[in-house]
């Protein structure tokens, strides 16, 4: 592992890649939350966000958020 990875590894208590995956985490409830469900899927909006195993996807995501995605897809409040 290089300098910095190591460093980020080490200061914040996790891999270098978890701050990123956090943030598209929660760029994709953002997503979930402002989401048609008649027209898009929990699917779709965590491929959109790079995850392409959706076990591990809803598993973490539930773990973040407290509540599986497609629970997010369908009772937030939708702006518009």
């Amino acid at each position: 592992m290089r300098g910095s990875g190591l460093c980020r590894a080490q200061c914040n208590g996790g891999d270098p890649g978890g701050g990123l995956r956090r943030i598209r985490l929660a760029r994709a409830r953002g997503s979930l939350k402002t989401a048609n469900p008649y027209q898009d899927t929990s699917r779709s909006i965590a491929h959109r966000w790079g995850f392409t195993h959706l076990g591990p996807f809803a598993s973490e995501y539930e773990a973040a958020f407290g509540e599986l995605p497609s629970v997010s897809l369908r009772t937030e409040s939708k702006a518009g």
